[in-house]
């Protein structure tokens, strides 16, 4: 990302390999622990990249899987769309990126920051490890309502991800 100071533009490389998500939900090809791993360390290098290029973190709003690509050999991962991308202001409120993913102050319209990215992040991590795309074996209205609990400081999301994860153990 090149800012300058009436414009920013974003130059990418060709990958080949498709998103992260297609690679997880899509195939049967093998993800093992280690290679998982060097995949989610490089999307974190690369957010905490976006949150320290400037004076005012660039916070991305929208990481998840699908907006992560990875190459033909399962190698290299890149961040991409940047669509819902905003440098920090003093009160960012509007809520953007996907349901699944969104901070709880996100999807309750309050005050955030480029913390908000970091628990997208987390939400991928536990994606890619459990190779399950989150929330799956709930109905969407579910969803919603764990979202609420878990926007108004209710744990009940800590005590349903072990009930997840009892469900569906690692698959490495």
């Amino acid at each position: 990302m090149v800012m300058e100071r009436t414009e920013t533009l974003l130059v990418m490389e060709y990958i080949s390999g498709g998103s992260l998500y297609d690679f997880l939900h899509k195939t049967e090809e093998e993800l093992t622990y280690s290679n998982a791993i060097n995949l989610l360390c490089q999307a974190a290098e690369a957010l905490a990249y976006l949150h320290a290029m400037s004076e005012r973190p660039v916070i991305h709003r929208d990481v998840k899987s699908l907006n992560m690509l990875v190459d033909a050999e399962r190698k290299n991962l890149k961040i991409c769309d940047f669509g819902f991308v905003r440098q920090s202001r003093t009160e960012m409120t509007e809520a953007r990126g996907t349901l699944i993913y969104m901070a709880p102050e996100v999807f309750k319209g309050k005050i955030y920051t480029d913390k908000c990215d970091v628990y997208s992040m987390g939400i991928t991590i536990w994606e890619v490890l459990a190779r399950q795309i989150p929330y799956c074996t709930v109905e969407y209205e579910v969803v919603l309502y764990l979202l609420k609990q878990i926007a108004d400081g209710n744990p009940i999301l800590f005590i349903y991800t072990i009930y997840l994860y009892t469900l569906n153990p690692l698959k490495m």
